[in-house]
Parts: C-alpha cells; sequence; structure tokens
C-alpha cells in the first residue's frame, strides 16, 4: 500500500514540475514572438507617430515587462517630441544603458549570430544587426543634427547613433560634467560599492570590473578588465 500511495504522489509531483517547467517555457516563447512581432511592427512608424508606437510599446512590455529596448525607444520618442527629461529614465541610466553598450560591442563581433543565439533572454530577444536596431540608429542620426548641444537629448542621440566612443568623450568634458546622466553614472559606477572598482572602457564601450560584476547582467562578451584607484595618483590598469 505504502508503495502504491508514493508512486502516486512520485507522478503528482513529477506532473506539477513538469506543468511548472512547461509554463515558463511557454512564457520564455511568448515574451519571445511577441518581441519578433512588436519590434518589427514599430519598424513600419516614424518617430512623429507617437500613438501608434506607445499602444505597441505597451503591448510589448505587457508580454516582456521593461527592458533595453523598450525604455530606448520611450527615449527616442521624447527627445523627438521635445519633451525629454533625463530624471524620469534614472532606471535606464542605472542599469539598462550597461546592456546597450554591451549590445552594441557584441553587433561588431565576428560571431555575433552565435552570441545572440546562445544568449537570447540578455539581448532581450532581439536579435543583433536587427532591423529594431537599424530603426533607432536612423532616428538617433536625425536627432542628432536636430537637438542642441550641451543638452541630454543630444547626448543620447550620440549614444544611440552608437557613437560610443564621443559618447565617452563628451561625459568627460565640461560640458556634461554636471549633467544629470553624468552625475547617475557616477553614482553606480563609484558608490554602489565600497571597494574602489570602477568601469573600464573596453573595446570600445563601458564593462563592469571586479567587485562590480555582480551588480549587472552576466556579459556574455568574455575579457573584463580592472581598473582600481589605490590613492589618488595611483591607478592600475
Amino acid at each position: 500500500m505504502k508503495k502504491v500511495v508514493f508512486a502516486l504522489l512520485f507522478l503528482f509531483l513529477g506532473n506539477i514540475c513538469f506543468s511548472q517547467t512547461e509554463e515558463t517555457e511557454l512564457t520564455k516563447d511568448d515574451c519571445e514572438t511577441a518581441t519578433a512581432r512588436y519590434s518589427q511592427l514599430l519598424c513600419k512608424y516614424t518617430i512623429d507617430q507617437r500613438g501608434p508606437i506607445l499602444e505597441i510599446l505597451k503591448l510589448w512590455e505587457e508580454s516582456c515587462e521593461e527592458n533595453e529596448p523598450i525604455q530606448r525607444v520611450k527615449i527616442l520618442l521624447d527627445i523627438a517630441n521635445n519633451s525629454f527629461i533625463d530624471s524620469a529614465y534614472a532606471d535606464y541610466f542605472k542599469k539598462y544603458i550597461f546592456d546597450y553598450f554591451e549590445r552594441v560591442n557584441s553587433a561588431y563581433q565576428e560571431d555575433f549570430e552565435d552570441l545572440y543565439e546562445n544568449n537570447k533572454s540578455y539581448y532581450s530577444y532581439v536579435p543583433l544587426r536587427s532591423i529594431f536596431d537599424d530603426w533607432t540608429w536612423n532616428i538617433a542620426k536625425k536627432q542628432k543634427e536636430q537637438q542642441t548641444y550641451g543638452t541630454s537629448a543630444y547626448l543620447l542621440a550620440v549614444l544611440f547613433a552608437e557613437d560610443i566612443k564621443t559618447f565617452d568623450n563628451e561625459l568627460k568634458s565640461g560640458t556634461y560634467q554636471k549633467s544629470y546622466i553624468k552625475q547617475t553614472l557616477d553614482d553606480v559606477v563609484y558608490n554602489s560599492t565600497k571597494s574602489p572598482v570602477k568601469f573600464v572602457l573596453n573595446s570600445g564601450i563601458w564593462i563592469p570590473a571586479g567587485d562590480l560584476r555582480w551588480k549587472f547582467s552576466m556579459s556574455p562578451i568574455v575579457g573584463l578588465g580592472a581598473n582600481i584607484q589605490i590613492n589618488k595618483s595611483t591607478v592600475l590598469k
């Protein structure tokens, strides 16, 4: 009798585990399918068509929750609408911006297709070098010409035009020293850990090094570097 009860219990628990796994897989598939649909649908619109774009973003977010590509479009929408407020996107500068740096770097790797296939969720199910990336790139290029130099809107247009080196140089310049973006990134880089570990510019992007690595998604790109300040006059690289 005990053996029969045990066998039934085993089958019952097995079915529960299988159902949970199946549900998880369906959720992942739903997000991937939704991303393919909505990211491509967005590309049919121009950035001034704010209404339908926001409707698509809402559906996308309901399927996948907030992520870097969705926030990227929201930022570009506000920039194009001259309504961008940098403090409204604190989450992007605290987390998602580093995902974007990594995305740009990965897209320029020879094995970018393998990188994506093996790390789909890391890239929010948007393929590297996708038409969606081309779409946001073209919008950013145009906005870069239209926005006023010295504003956060201009700086982000530079970023989303994939000019990471210029973005980094501008942050180091006097023009953006007191900007919200600069101060927020400094808080993340220098104050999120007690150890004096900084982000390093590696292959044109900022990479979290040392004790900062655990605070961010694990990068599929190998080759993290450390930049540790021992004192005010000594830096190890």
